[in-house]
């Protein structure tokens, strides 16, 4: 009832075949107020040698006051809905580009690390939480002389460790590695062939995503030959400590500046002259001079230090109270490590 349809003919009674219409549609004559209808349908045909045209279209009742500005609202919902649809989609393709970068460069970055860590020359271990093996890099190879094939399921303890390794150190490594906590220490440990070393060593222990630990990473250095360095050291500085002190006891000793300027002096210069230290640094030798030498003599000594030689000598000198005292002495320019004076 809320549709209306118009056929046009020249002589639609005269049309031989024709199905009679109205038993499927109610006719009415053309309207131009259905022209503009949103809901209208015109088609074309050919029937008995004629041209039909059949125009179907809703009429006042069907598009009434219910059914006004519905278009308007299902156009801006359709617009709205894929608006958002658009967003979402631009968001999950720009979710998934960034993680597909993240995931490229965790992978690169890993890549890195494990061919670092292949290739560092220190031993690298990866053990369960029962200490016992899984693998090792080769330079754990290089440094102790096992391969991996014969580490395997074993603790490194059994293989490398030695009782001549100082037991405060192992104690200490035991203690932290209970209480699961990472630690680093120097222990004495033996290779394959026997042979004892030193290693710098750290345990750093892994745990799970609930902090349960599931193994550890141990990394060991060879450190004998700085060991050896550090012990020739601390040798030479002890002799040398002794020298000076024997110096300082029997000799007059003081260290001046590239400008001549006094920097240190020791308790002998101070008695001898009879000044405080306070009122001789930063002072030049002048404080001391008698006079008694000529200014050839002063440039022959500063020409034979600057040279990098010894100059030998013997220097009048007068304290601070006047008196005249003599020394016999000896000066040479001191060098940095990089060969400045």
């Amino acid at each position: 009832r809320d549709w209306s349809s118009d056929v046009c003919s020249s002589d639609l009674d005269q049309a031989p075949g024709l199905p009679h219409h109205g038993e499927l549609l109610s006719y009415s004559p053309s309207s131009e107020g259905n022209v503009d209808s949103p809901y209208r349908h015109v088609m074309y045909m050919n029937e008995g040698g004629r041209s039909w045209r059949l125009e179907v279209a809703a009429n006042e009742a069907f598009t009434g006051p219910h059914m006004t500005g519905q278009p308007i609202w299902m156009t801006l919902t359709g617009l709205v809905l894929s608006g958002v649809l658009g967003l979402a989609t631009w968001l999950l393709m720009n979710s998934r580009i960034r993680a597909e970068v993240l995931a490229s460069k965790m992978t690169n970055d890993l890549a890195q690390l494990a061919q670092a860590v292949k290739l560092t020359s220190n031993a690298v271990i990866l053990s369960d939480e029962d200490h016992r093996i899984k693998w090792v890099n080769d330079g754990f190879t290089r440094l102790y002389g096992f391969t991996l094939n014969e580490v395997l399921g074993k603790r490194l303890r059994e293989l490398v460790f030695t009782p001549n390794s100082p037991q405060d150190r192992q104690q200490y490594l035991y203690d932290c590695i209970a209480r699961g906590e990472p630690c680093h220490t120097e222990l004495l440990m033996k290779g394959k062939d026997g042979k004892e070393f030193w290693v710098d060593t750290e345990v750093q222990p892994q745990r799970d995503a609930h902090g349960q630990i599931i193994g550890f990473i141990k990394i060991t250095q060879n450190v004998s030959e700085l060991k050896e360095a550090k012990r020739d050291l601390e040798s030479a500085m002890r002799e040398t400590e002794a020298l000076l002190r024997t110096l300082h006891a029997h000799a007059i000793v003081s260290e001046a500046d590239l400008f001549g300027r006094i920097t240190a002096v020791n308790d002998a210069f101070c008695r001898i002259s009879g000044y405080d230290r306070s009122d001789l640094i930063g002072k030049t030798h002048v404080v001391v001079n008698s006079g008694t030498h000529d200014r050839t003599f002063w440039e022959q000594m500063w020409q034979t230090i600057s040279s990098g030689e010894v100059w030998k000598g013997e220097i009048c000198n007068r304290a601070q109270d006047g008196q005249l005292y003599w020394v016999d002495r000896k000066s040479k320019r001191l060098n940095s490590s990089h060969g400045y004076i």
